[in-house]
């Protein structure tokens, strides 16, 4: 079963809130009730989909006769005329769909028409530190290589990069020197968190995984 697919079976076994709002109305709603859940919005032949959780806009999913696109190629496409209904959820299920969806920059999801009102903006913190290079993630299940894994690198709650692993079970991110944690989700649904520190110079972690 694809992304989309899975949206839209858990659309049909969920009641939404009973409204529609435009995008702009919609997260300024979520964020301030911290807010987490699907929301959808139908076109003539296309649908996008926001994956709230806490009430920050974590993921998306644009949906139509080409196909689906995912995070911030899904974003770019979202458009501040478009109503959407809320489906609520649990915060931790949407965290894990969001790791398939993820929206790297959240100001992608703003609508242009709120482009004159700055408190709409989600701020962007920049890390202050020495230096970049590449973090590679190596994640390994009884000694093999383990592919498909998706993976995504926070540091004080925000997520600055996800991938899913190669066949040789890896993922690479070009970082700030620093420490990070490691969300791996595994094929059970389970995320699992690893602290990562890497201060000079490219570095490699190796994550294994534990017995099924």
């Amino acid at each position: 079963m694809s992304l989309t697919d899975a949206l839209e079976e858990y659309l049909r076994l969920t009641p939404d809130g009973g409204g529609v709002d435009p995008l702009d109305v919609l997260l300024r709603k979520c964020e301030e009730s911290r807010l987490s859940g699907i929301a959808v919005s139908r076109g003539h032949s296309s649908s996008s989909f926001i994956i709230f959780v806490n009430g920050i806009p974590e993921g998306a999913v644009y949906s139509d006769v080409s196909g689906p696109l995912y995070g911030n190629k899904a974003a770019l496409l979202m458009r501040g005329a478009d109503a959407f209904s809320l489906h609520s959820a649990d915060s931790s299920a949407m965290d894990r769909v969001a790791m398939s969806c993820r929206v790297l920059d959240k100001n992608l999801i703003v609508p242009t028409l709120m482009a004159d009102d700055p408190s709409l903006i989600i701020p962007t913190r920049t890390i202050q530190t020495p230096g970049m290079a590449v973090l590679t993630i190596e994640v390994m299940r009884r000694g093999t290589p383990a592919q498909g894994i998706h993976i995504s690198i926070r540091r004080e709650g925000r997520v600055l990069g996800s991938g899913v692993t190669t066949e040789n079970g890896r993922a690479s991110f070009r970082l700030f020197f620093g420490t990070y944690q490691c969300a791996v989700l595994d094929a059970s649904g389970v995320i699992r968190h690893f602290p990562v520190t890497f201060q000079g110079g490219d570095h490699h972690e190796t994550i294994e995984l534990d017995k099924e």
